[in-house]
């Protein structure tokens, strides 16, 4: 038993494992005690999330890519923290509570064979609805008057591919959250979530750079830049926590093999 384990609070009687994941409880609402690289890789997506408010990147877009976009992808982020809770019996907000009863892919904690597993990501129809607003905020940079606009200085000209980085950044430090909230719940952690922000991180060098290198300083591009850095800072802090506490865990799990082979012989030699 690690540290950490050792930790965490005694399972109620009616605790029901997850495939997938760890112990989940049935009572509602029910949330595991997070443990380090969780929350430190929570802290970087709220960073990043902050970073995502602002027209950081530079893409010389309007209202429609630096507000409207990110509002669509916020909303669809919210829809996702609503469907998490089908896998704890919470009550779903409002209108959403039937979306979230309509079902099409296998119930929480159980994986599904054959062409049911295609549904997996989609298993209610609020995870449907989610998915298509959130898709809907990172397309809505194409439809940016400023990419209309003709005879504009290179310099000033809308910059489509800048445009889906910055919201699509936005997107993903919310889909990092989400996915936390998921497993604080009893999903699955995936340690790819941490690797990805190091693109964040590396860009927002380079967007500082540039920021601070003009006459004309764009502060508000500069501390977009700086969260984003931070974010990637995190990031990788949390990579190394979670490596060192797997190093951890492996070394406690090979000490008690050791160790009960020890005993074992030594109670086979005493017969």
């Amino acid at each position: 038993m690690s540290a950490t384990d050792a930790q965490l609070p005694e399972l109620p009687s009616d605790a029901v494992l997850v495939s997938g994941g760890d112990p989940q409880k049935a009572r509602p609402g029910a949330k595991r005690q997070l443990e380090r690289a969780p929350l430190l890789l929570r802290q970087a997506a709220l960073v990043l999330i902050a970073a995502g408010l602002l027209p950081w990147v530079g893409h010389n877009g309007t209202w429609v890519t630096f507000g409207l976009a990110k509002v669509f992808v916020a909303l669809g982020g919210w829809m996702f923290l609503e469907s998490i809770k089908v896998r704890t019996g919470e009550r779903v907000s409002g209108l959403l509570a039937p979306l979230a009863r309509m079902r099409f892919g296998p119930p929480p904690g159980q994986k599904a064979k054959g062409a049911a597993a295609l549904l997996a990501g989609i298993p209610t129809a609020l995870h449907v609805l989610a998915w298509l607003v959130t898709l809907a905020g990172l397309l809505t940079p194409l439809f940016d008057p400023a990419a209309a606009l003709v005879d504009v200085p290179e310099q000033h000209a809308f910059n489509f591919g800048k445009a889906i980085t910055e919201v699509g950044l936005f997107a993903w430090g919310i889909a990092t959250f989400v996915h936390i909230a998921a497993y604080e719940r009893g999903g699955g952690f995936s340690p790819m979530y941490p690797f990805v922000f190091l693109a964040p991180g590396i860009g927002g060098l380079f967007v500082l750079r540039y920021a601070l290198m003009q006459d004309e300083k764009n502060w508000i591009s500069a501390l977009g830049a700086v969260l984003a850095v931070i974010s990637g800072g995190l990031a990788v802090y949390t990579i190394t926590v979670a490596m060192m506490q797997a190093k951890k865990e492996g070394d406690a799990k090979r000490n008690a093999a050791l160790e009960a082979r020890r005993a074992q012989r030594k109670a086979g030699g005493n017969r």
